[in-house]
């Protein structure tokens, strides 16, 4: 496509460890090693209904939607 694009591929943090802050500081220098290997634009993919604030999170250090994918599985 003509861009540099990087992938933040899988960002989380186990119970008892959220809300202070680890999961930010991983995002933050995820995006600090997608700048220095030249990317131009940063990725993720989240689950929209995700409980644990992934949304806020993500738009919090710029992070904005542009894609919605719904998908549909069936255990059989």
């Amino acid at each position: 496509m003509g861009r540099k694009d990087g992938w933040i591929n899988m960002l989380g943090t186990r119970r008892g460890f959220r809300r202070i802050g680890l999961g930010r500081a991983m995002l933050l220098a995820g995006l600090n090693q997608l700048k220095i290997a030249g990317m131009e634009m940063a990725k993720i993919g989240v689950d929209a209904d995700n409980p644990n604030g992934a949304l806020q999170l993500y738009e919090s250090v710029g992070f904005r939607k542009v894609h919605t994918n719904i998908s549909y599985f069936k255990y059989v």
